[in-house]
């Protein structure tokens, strides 16, 4: 015997239309009252009832409220579209248009201080994290391939951030990313663009431009996920919001900040005339290096030829040589000297010699007597009579015979 299906699992027990709202409507019911906060889009009263268009500031979702005119009409200030409020509000499924919608209990406006407060409590989280840390900035390209600009439609941070820019340097070139800066869904939009840009090849540093505004235009640049996705972005990200008094997270996020929109076209591309003479400055400085590099090896070029020449076999050559021609000068007067002194004493001896000679008895008149052997005779008696000798006068020789005795 086989059991009856469950209500509603087969064709022959499917449920009518309206047995299935009211059970999406009981279970509804189950989810109680809470408290939920976001911004009026739009309001609108029919009667009793007001209706408004509630959105999340963050995220691009919607939900309606309905809500008495009589907790409207209590607020102070009065409720205005972008308002942002804190409601107690329980969940409620509508039947006849098969719809979900906040039932509002009660609605509190939620003040400018209480925002700072959130603000500065997000801060001090992502501080905590180490997301504002100096070491984690990354440094700008000195002169970027492309720059990513993410901003508002025409508006001046726009202009402000290209037109500078290009007069500072006029080939720079842009990839630009125009978003809501006023509507719902800001954060994201900003967050989807920096992505985008993100994976382009070409772009180099992102620029997130807005050009001031009021404390409530500045809330989306303080949005935890915005602020998450910079701090992750493989790029650097230039702040531009432009607001000094309160400034928004994204500014102590981003690798730079820069004060206004004209600021950041400063600091992301360099000056083309102040570049242009640095140029030229360090071209006059690099030429006066190397005529000073010049200078310095011609000075050193000729004092090792200096040095090479005085230590080279050539050298040592032509001194021994001056040495070898100083000796020989050297002993060419001294004997030329010993030739004098020899000279002198030959002439002095030979004076004297002279003066002993037997020839200067003979200049006197005296002669000599040799035999015919050339012995001097001494005496006559060794001779004799009738033989021949020689008689030998300054003149000249003669012979003479021994007659007697």
């Amino acid at each position: 015997m086989t059991e009856p299906a469950a209500i509603g699992q087969s064709p022959d027990s499917a449920l009518k239309v309206h047995q299935v709202s009211k059970s999406i409507g009981d279970w509804v019911a189950k989810l109680g009252r809470v408290w939920v906060e976001g911004q009026v889009i739009k309001s609108q009263v029919y009667g009793q009832l007001a209706y408004i268009a509630f959105r999340d500031p963050d995220l691009d979702i919607s939900i309606q409220v309905v809500a008495s005119t009589s907790l409207i009409e209590g607020l102070s200030p009065p409720l205005t579209e972008g308002s942002r409020i804190v409601m107690h509000a329980s969940v409620e499924w509508w039947n006849k248009k098969g719809d979900i919608k906040l039932r509002a209990h009660a609605i509190q406006n939620v003040g400018v201080g209480d925002l700072l407060v959130r603000i500065q409590m997000l801060r001090n989280a992502l501080e905590a994290e180490g997301l504002f840390k100096p070491e984690r900035k990354k440094k700008l390209p000195f002169l970027p391939r492309k720059v990513g600009l993410i901003t508002g439609r025409d508006t001046d941070a726009l202009k402000d951030v290209v037109v500078n820019a290009r007069r500072r340097w006029p080939s720079t070139q842009f990839e630009i990313k125009e978003i809501p800066l006023q509507q719902q869904g800001t954060p994201l939009a900003a967050t989807k663009a920096m992505q985008e840009l993100e994976a382009m090849a070409d772009v180099d540093v992102i620029v997130i431009a807005r050009g001031g505004g009021s404390f409530e235009d500045l809330l989306p640049w303080s949005d935890e996920g915005l602020v998450r996705a910079v701090a992750k972005c493989s790029k650097p990200v230039v702040s531009a919001i432009g607001h000094e008094a309160d400034h928004p997270i994204l500014d102590d996020v981003a690798d730079v900040r820069a004060s206004t929109p004209t600021d950041a076209a400063r600091k992301i591309v360099p000056d083309l005339e102040d570049e242009s003479a640095q140029v030229a400055r360090n071209a006059s400085r690099l030429q006066d290096l190397k005529t000073r590099w010049f200078d310095e090896q011609n000075r050193y070029l000729a004092f090792a030829k200096q040095t090479l020449a005085a230590k080279s076999p050539k050298a040592l050559v032509e001194i021994k040589q001056g040495e070898i021609k100083l000796i020989q000068q050297q002993l060419r007067t001294s004997a030329q000297n010993h030739i004098k002194n020899l000279k002198a004493d030959l002439q002095a001896n030979s004076a004297r010699l002279k003066a002993l000679s037997p020839f200067n008895v003979l200049a006197r008149g005296y002669a000599v007597a040799t035999d015919k052997a050339g012995n001097v005779i001494r005496d006559g008696k060794t001779l004799n009579v009738g033989e021949v000798f020689n008689i030998q006068v300054e003149a000249g020789t003669f012979g003479a015979q021994k007659v007697k005795e």
